[in-house]
């Protein structure tokens, strides 16, 4: 068969890193390290890129981290919320944004953060819009997470 090269391997790459990464994010150990390295500034790059696929995982570990309080807090202080909500509502995202937002609405201190975000789009009415969005999803495993 053909190698993979150029731009095919190095998404190849960041594919294999961010699914390693979503394994390793929910030990409350790693945090720290993702926290000092920049992880959030990563993620939320790579879920505003053009790859479906590495938008996808990267959704998947964002979920792992936002299993963390502590994360969940620097996400919506940064403004995560922000991008996370305008991603496409496609089926293919449904259901690791649902379990995002499962991960990050776990925490009533989050919750209550959420609920006192002065930015316009990122009302209570715009998150549930957003959950009600993933509930349209033919995806299952989406309809499970939002409802959770």
């Amino acid at each position: 068969g053909a190698s993979l090269q150029g731009a095919d391997l190095l998404q190849r790459e960041v594919l294999y890193l961010v699914q390693g990464l979503c394994v390793l994010m929910s030990y409350k150990e790693c945090l720290g390290v993702a926290l000092q390295e920049g992880a959030l500034d990563i993620v939320l790059s790579l879920i505003e890129g053009k790859d479906k696929i590495v938008c996808h995982e990267t959704l998947r570990m964002l979920a792992a981290l936002l299993s963390h309080r502590k994360f969940s807090m620097v996400f919506i202080e940064a403004g995560g919320l922000q991008r996370l909500l305008p991603l496409p509502q496609m089926t293919y995202y449904a259901s690791s944004a649902a379990l995002c937002l499962m991960s990050m609405t776990h925490f009533r201190g989050v919750v209550d953060r959420l609920c006192r975000l002065s930015d316009p789009t990122c009302t209570p009415h715009a998150l549930i819009a957003f959950a009600l969005g993933l509930l349209e999803s033919a995806d299952e495993v989406a309809n499970s997470n939002v409802l959770q």
